[in-house]
C-alpha cells in the first residue's frame, strides 16, 4: 500500500520528533490544515495495520504517540523509495535540480524536472530563475540550449564544491536519501566500496569521522569518482591544497584512490584536502606535528578565561573539545571548504555576548593560517566555551535515577553541548555519555533511556530530538518526556511514592486533581525538583550603579586599591573578604594578567573564594600606579560571579564600552560617578 509523500514526509517528522510533536507542529511546519493532517494520520494508520504494527494516538493535550515498536521496525527508507510522489519545499527543489545537473547522463529539458519534482511548469522556471540569479556569486552558470537542454558551466573545482554542498543539504535537511541514490544512478554495492574506503582510511588515521557526514561523503566520493572516470578531472587546485603532499593524509589517500584506479596528483590533493576537513568524533591518538595548534589552542583558552574573567575547572577536557574542533577547522578555513551545517541562527540570539568574547580570543588560532575564522566557525567555538561554562557540580547519584545515554550524529562539539543541556534540562536523569550512532550499535553500558538525533534500532525507550534546542524547546522536550516516564515511575519515584500514600487517606477526585496539579509543577523547567532555571544575566547598568563606583584623589599601593575598590561589594554582602584575599594572592604567586584594556584591570578570583552574587565595582585612581611590577593601571574594577554565566552579559558591554577610544579616555578622566554612569 502507498501512502503518498506527503504522508511519508508527515510520519519521518513524527519519528524524528516522537517525544514532543503536536498536530499544530506539524500543520505548521509542513503547512497542513487540520484536515489534512487529520486524513494523513488515518491513511499512516492504515498503512501500519496492513504492516501488522501498532499504530499512532492523539492524545488530549494535541501530542501524537508513536509506538516504540514503529521505531525500531519500520524501514523509512524503503517507505520513501515506493512513495516518490515528491512534496519539497523551494530550497529542496533547487537542491534537487542541481543534483540533476551535476550527475546528468542525457540532455536534461524543462520536462525532466518537471517529472522528478512533480511541481507545475511555472513553479520550475522560478526555481530555474532563482537558481541563476545566484549563481554568479558562486562562479558557476546554469545555462540553457536547444541543442544540449540545461547544464551546469564552470571550473571542475567549483562544481565539485556545488556538488557536495547540494549533496549536504539534502542528506542533512529531511534525508531524502533514497532520491540521491536515484538521481545519482548510486548503488548499494558502490555506497559498500565507499564505506570499505572510509573505514581504511578512518583506521590508518586513527580517528572517527562524523556519522553526520559519513553518508554525504560516501555519496559525494562515487560521483566524483564517476566525474574522474568520465574525463572530469582537475586542471589546477588552490595553492593552499599543496601544502598536504607528504603528509600522513596525503599517504593513506594516494593508496586509496590507486586501488580505485586514480593516480592524478591533483585529484589525490583534493580528496586530502577534503578528508582533513571533515568533522571528527575523535582522534584515537595524539595527532604527531601538531604542537603548534597544540599551543595556539592553550593560548585560545587562556585568552577567553582572561576575558570572560573565568578559570575552568576541566581545563583539560576543554583543551581536548577545542584541540577535536581546531584540527578540522583550521583545514576548512585554509582550503575554503564549507563542510559542516551553519549554526550561527542558533548560536548568535541565545549566546551572542560569548560569541564576542570568542572572537577577540582566536587571534592564535587564526595567526596559525593568516586568515580569520569565520561567523559560522567561531560558533562551534562558542558552543564548546558555552558547555564548559555551563556544567553544574555532579549532583549526588541514587540508584533509583533513570540511567541515559545521548546519540548524536554532528559531532563532538554539538555532541558535549546537547550532553551538557540535556544535564540541565533533566538533573533527575543520570546522563552517562554522548556517543556516535556508530559507538552506540557497539555499546555495553547498562542503560534506561536514549536521547538521540536519528531514530535508532533499540529495544530502549528512546527520545529523538533536535540536537540544537531553544527555552522554548527544552521546555517542551521536558514536558514530554516527564508525561512519558511519570506513569512508569522511571522519573520522579519518590513522588510517585507520596502519591499513593496520599491516595489512602482521600477521595478519588480530590486526589486526581492534586496529581494533576504535581505532575504539572514537577515537569516545569523551573520548579524546584525540575530543571535548571535559566540564571540571572543582569545587565551592566544594573551591576555599576553609583553606590558601587569610587574615584579618589591621592594616589595608594596597589593592594590597598584592590581592597579599596571591593568595599562596595563587601559592604552589600556580594563576597568575603576572602575573595579579595584570593585575588591579590594571585597577582602574587601567579602574576595573573588582568589587564582588560590599556590601564584597566578587572580584578577577579575564582567562582568558588568567597562569592555569594554577582556583583562590580570600580575605582577610578588619580594617577597610574603598578600592579606588583607587571601591569600598571588607573582604573580598578572588581568583579564577582557566583558561576560561569552570570556576569557575561554585563562584561561583554564593560568590554564593548573600554574599546571605544573616546570613552575610554572619558572614563580615565571622569570627575564623578555620574559622569561614568552617562558614559554607560
Amino acid at each position: 500500500m502507498k501512502i503518498g509523500q506527503r504522508n511519508c514526509l508527515i510520519l519521518k517528522e513524527i519519528i524524528h520528533h516522537s517525544a514532543s510533536v503536536t498536530g499544530k507542529d506539524l500543520e505548521a511546519k509542513l503547512h497542513l490544515s487540520r484536515k489534512q493532517l487529520e486524513y494523513g494520520i488515518a491513511k499512516i494508520n492504515e498503512y501500519l495495520e496492513e504492516q501488522r504494527l501498532p499504530i499512532l494516538e492523539r492524545i488530549n493535550n494535541g501530542r501524537i504517540l508513536i509506538p516504540d515498536e514503529v521505531i525500531e521496525q519500520l524501514d523509512v527508507t524503503r517507505l520513501e523509495l515506493e512513495n516518490q510522489d515528491v512534496w519539497l519545499t523551494k530550497e529542496e527543489r533547487g537542491d534537487i535540480i542541481q543534483l540533476m545537473l551535476l550527475t546528468k547522463y542525457q540532455e536534461l529539458s524543462l520536462q525532466h524536472f518537471i517529472t522528478r519534482l512533480k511541481a507545475s511548469k511555472n513553479t520550475v522556471l522560478s526555481d530555474i530563475k532563482r537558481l541563476k540569479d545566484e549563481m554568479p556569486d558562486s562562479n558557476l552558470r546554469l545555462i540553457y540550449s536547444r541543442e544540449k537542454g540545461y547544464r551546469l558551466e564552470g571550473r571542475e573545482y567549483d562544481l565539485r564544491q556545488r556538488l557536495f554542498l547540494v549533496l549536504r543539504n539534502i542528506l542533512s535537511g529531511r534525508g531524502h536519501q533514497a532520491m540521491v541514490y536515484q538521481i545519482g544512478r548510486i548503488t548499494s554495492k558502490q555506497i559498500e566500496l565507499m564505506r570499505n574506503m572510509t573505514e581504511t582510511i578512518e583506521g590508518e588515521l586513527k580517528t572517527r569521522f562524523t556519522d553526520e557526514m559519513i553518508e554525504v561523503n560516501r555519496c559525494f566520493f562515487t560521483l566524483v569518482l564517476r566525474r574522474i572516470r568520465d574525463g572530469l578531472v582537475l586542471d589546477r587546485i588552490p595553492e593552499t591544497f599543496h601544502h598536504v603532499a607528504g603528509t600522513k593524509e596525503y599517504m593513506v589517500i594516494k593508496s586509496c584512490l590507486a586501488d580505485e584506479g586514480v593516480n592524478n596528483i591533483y585529484e589525490t590533493m583534493y580528496f586530502t584536502a577534503h578528508i582533513q576537513s571533515m568533522r571528527i568524533n575523535s582522534h584515537l591518538e595524539a595527532v604527531a606535528g601538531q604542537e603548534e595548534v597544540y599551543r595556539a589552542v592553550e593560548e585560545t583558552i587562556g585568552n577567553f578565561e582572561r576575558i570572560a574573567c573565568i578559570c575552568f575547572d576541566n581545563k583539560k577536557d576543554t583543551f581536548h573539545l577545542l584541540m577535536n574542533h581546531s584540527l578540522p577547522a583550521l583545514y576548512r578555513i585554509r582550503y575554503n571548504f564549507h563542510i559542516g551545517p551553519d549554526i550561527t541562527e542558533y548560536v548568535l540570539p541565545a549566546y551572542q555576548e560569548v560569541h564576542d568574547m570568542v572572537k577577540k580570543s582566536v587571534a592564535p588560532l587564526e595567526n596559525l593560517i593568516g586568515m580569520s575564522f569565520p561567523e559560522s566557525e567561531l560558533a562551534y567555538i562558542t558552543l564548546i566555551f558555552i558547555a564548559q561554562t555551563s556544567r553544574e557540580d555532579e549532583e549526588e547519584k541514587t540508584d533509583r535515577r533513570p540511567r541515559a545515554v545521548v546519540v548524536c550524529l554532528n559531532g563532538i562539539t554539538v555532541s558535549h553541548f546537547l550532553l551538557t543541556s540535556l544535564k540541565r534540562t533533566f538533573p533527575e536523569i543520570d546522563f552517562l555519555s554522548y556517543m556516535s550512532a556508530r559507538q552506540f550499535d557497539q555499546n555495553q553500558e547498562d542503560f534506561d533511556l536514549v536521547f538521540t538525533t536519528a531514530p535508532l534500532r533499540t529495544t530502549k525507550k528512546q527520545f529523538v530530538i533536535e540536537p540544537l534546542m531553544d527555552k522554548e524547546g527544552r521546555k517542551k522536550l521536558r514536558k514530554n518526556v516527564f508525561e512519558s516516564l511519570k506513569n512508569s515511575g522511571e522519573i520522579f519515584p519518590q513522588v510517585e511514592t507520596i502519591l499513593q500514600i496520599i491516595k489512602k487517606h482521600t477521595n478519588e477526585s480530590v486526589f486526581q486533581k492534586l496529581r494533576m496539579e504535581i505532575d504539572s509543577y514537577m515537569a516545569k523547567p523551573d520548579g524546584r525538583t525540575g530543571g535548571k532555571a535559566e540564571k540571572r544575566k543582569p545587565e551592566l547598568k544594573e551591576l555599576l550603579s553609583s553606590s558601587n563606583i569610587r574615584i579618589i584623589k591621592e594616589s595608594m599601593g596597589w593592594k590597598e586599591a584592590i581592597e579599596f575598590a571591593a568595599v562596595p561589594l563587601l559592604y552589600k554582602n556580594v563576597i568575603k573578604y576572602q575573595y579579595v584575599e584570593t585575588i591579590i594572592s594571585n597577582i602574587l604567586q601567579h602574576r595573573q594578567i588582568m589587564l582588560i584594556a590599556e590601564h584597566v584591570m578587572i580584578a577577579h578570583a575564582g567562582i568558588d573564594a568567597g562569592v555569594y552574587d554577582v556583583g562590580l565595582s570600580m575605582l577610578l585612581l588619580p594617577q597610574n600606579i603598578m600592579v606588583n611590577h607587571y601591569m600598571e593601571v588607573k582604573v580598578i574594577f572588581v568583579l564577582a560571579t557566583p558561576d560561569y554565566e552570570s556576569h557575561l552579559a554585563a562584561l561583554n558591554q564593560l568590554i564593548n564600552l573600554l574599546e571605544d577610544e573616546k570613552k575610554l579616555a572619558a572614563l580615565k578622566e571622569a570627575k564623578s560617578a555620574a559622569d561614568i554612569l552617562n558614559l554607560l
